[in-house]
């Protein structure tokens, strides 16, 4: 099934840790809360699968937002230096540009 890792993401989860990311910075003590590499210290970040009627859930407390950066940093990285290598992994419309 497609949504199958969506029912358990991983504690470095970009997408989920983007969002946990713009809370904290939005609604708590950002700063702080993120030096610590951790977001709102309750709560959770969801992802809904309607198709199978069930959700993912990511506590807030158990994502390692350094991860997040490290690879947030690392996509800038590469687009400020005009690296746009296709993942060699790649079996998606991503193919459609070659190597």
């Amino acid at each position: 099934q497609a949504w199958g890792k969506l029912l358990e993401p991983k504690p470095d989860d970009l997408q989920l840790g983007v969002y946990a990311m713009a809370i904290a910075h939005g609604f708590g003590d950002g700063t702080a809360d993120l030096a610590k590499d951790r977001t709102l210290a309750v709560g959770q970040a969801e992802y809904w699968c309607l198709a199978a009627g069930a959700k993912g859930v990511l506590p807030f407390a158990s994502m390692r937002l350094d991860k997040v950066r490290s690879k947030i940093d690392t996509i800038v990285r590469g687009m400020l230096a005009g690296e746009f290598d296709r993942d060699p992994d790649c079996t998606g419309a991503c193919a459609t540009f070659g190597q």
